[in-house]
């Protein structure tokens, strides 16, 4: 699926701090796409697993994911645990979740982390897995 320049993800935080180091993503900070498409960073987790809201006009729900190995070095690929977030998310709402709603889901998860800031010392992001 090709997207058009407004479905680009954008960085936002409240921060102060991002306008001065736009690399670096901070709880509370945003990828947001015009439509309203929102992953947003809440926390830090164990083993460098970082902690997000995913929000889209149906849905809303916590998840983690990760982008480093077991050294806890960063990688070019962050994993994803959407599986689990979406059998949680189906279970509390009692909703099922389609398979086209859960490949849109995928796909806006996977624009947003691609797009998402790094460390100028980390290698840039190539590839979204999902688990």
């Amino acid at each position: 699926m090709l997207y058009s320049e407004a479905t680009v993800f954008k960085h936002e935080s409240p921060s102060q701090l991002i306008h001065t180091m736009p690399d670096i993503w901070l709880p509370g900070s945003s990828l947001v796409r015009e439509d309203g498409v929102r992953l947003e960073k809440i926390g830090s987790g164990p083993e460098r697993q970082d902690h997000f809201k995913y929000r889209d006009s149906d849905v809303s729900f916590e998840l983690f994911a990760t982008c480093f190995d077991v050294n806890l070095e960063p990688t070019d690929t962050w994993r994803v645990y959407l599986a689990l977030a979406l059998k949680r998310y189906s279970s509390l709402q009692g909703i099922e979740i389609s398979a086209a709603k859960e490949q849109a889901i995928t796909n806006n998860i996977r624009e947003a982390l691609l797009a998402a800031p790094r460390y100028r010392d980390q290698p840039i992001i190539k590839e979204v897995k999902f688990g």
